[in-house]
């Protein structure tokens, strides 16, 4: 008897391969594709790359000045990506729609991590927009937050103010001129303090 999954799965990908290799390109396929990609992106082990150019600039806020840009097949490193990991951020499309004068796919998107839990800060809400180069591969992305969005140093008010009476050593050192020191280290460290400050807020 066949597997239907892996009949799914076959197809789907027989489908995406005849997209990516097609020049006239619908609507609907334009938004396949980006969830296709995000799909991928999500499971973090590289599969995504086939849905993008060699370089993939990416933009925050508007497309001025330099953007920055992704190498295909570079995993994504520095103190940011080991903070992000240790807390499992994550990222989920909660709509998307098309442009096809652009090119492009945008979507509304609502960003979260453990980190965010811990404090109480609900999640990030961000607005993407993809565009596809004439292979219909994503070449540049273009990141714009909500404003008027409360940030996570409004939500570490009271925890700072806490530590600052009862453990002053440790929160100057994460938490120094009012900006988080990003690190696999700092990460565990910032948990234990905010379980710590939540233990000696519970009544009695």
């Amino acid at each position: 008897m066949v597997d239907l999954s892996i009949m799914k799965t076959f197809v789907s990908s027989f489908i995406l391969i005849a997209l990516l290799g097609c020049n006239s390109i619908q609507q609907n396929d334009l938004k396949l594709i980006a969830e296709s990609y995000l799909e991928a992106k999500s499971m973090d082990d590289g599969s995504a790359d086939k849905f993008t150019t060699d370089t993939l600039k990416i933009w925050f806020e508007n497309k001025s000045g330099d953007p920055i840009r992704r190498i295909k097949g570079q995993k994504k490193t520095g103190p940011w990506a080991e903070w992000d990991k240790e807390f499992k951020s994550y990222s989920e499309p909660d709509s998307l729609w098309t442009d096809v004068k652009s090119n492009s796919v945008s979507g509304k998107f609502f960003e979260s991590n453990e980190f965010y839990g811990l404090i109480g800060k609900p999640p990030t809400e961000t607005t993407r927009t993809f565009w596809f180069n004439t292979d219909n591969l994503i070449s540049e992305i273009l990141i714009v937050w909500k404003p008027g969005q409360k940030t996570s140093d409004y939500y570490l008010r009271p925890i700072v103010e806490w530590a600052l009476k009862n453990d002053s050593l440790e929160i100057t050192s994460l938490y120094p001129k009012g900006e988080i020191k990003p690190s696999v280290i700092n990460a565990k460290r910032w948990r234990k303090l905010i379980n710590d400050y939540k233990t000696n807020q519970s009544p009695g």
